[in-house]
């Protein structure tokens, strides 16, 4: 999914807070997914290097013209999860 790929291509060139990143499609025979075909995970060093992400005027611009528009029902459509590790 390009949208996703931008997304993922942050780390390589302006967000250089981002770890880790990886994405795919759902392929659990659960059926438990909640209509969700999507996912994906990012990795941050700190919650601060996090927030300073979630600001980056790329990230937005990427949510706003690529992500959200593809989403059934746009950022009520979003799920958010953090945690430590």
């Amino acid at each position: 999914m390009k949208a996703l790929e931008k997304l993922g291509n942050l780390s390589k060139t302006s967000s250089k807070q981002i770890k880790s990143f990886s994405y795919g499609k759902n392929c659990s025979s659960e059926g438990l997914n909640c209509d969700y075909n999507y996912g994906f995970t990012m990795q941050f060093s700190s919650a601060a290097d996090r927030d300073h992400y979630l600001q980056h005027q790329d990230h937005v611009d990427i949510a706003i013209d690529h992500i959200l528009p593809l989403l059934l029902n746009g950022a009520d459509s979003v799920l958010a999860f953090d945690y430590e590790i």
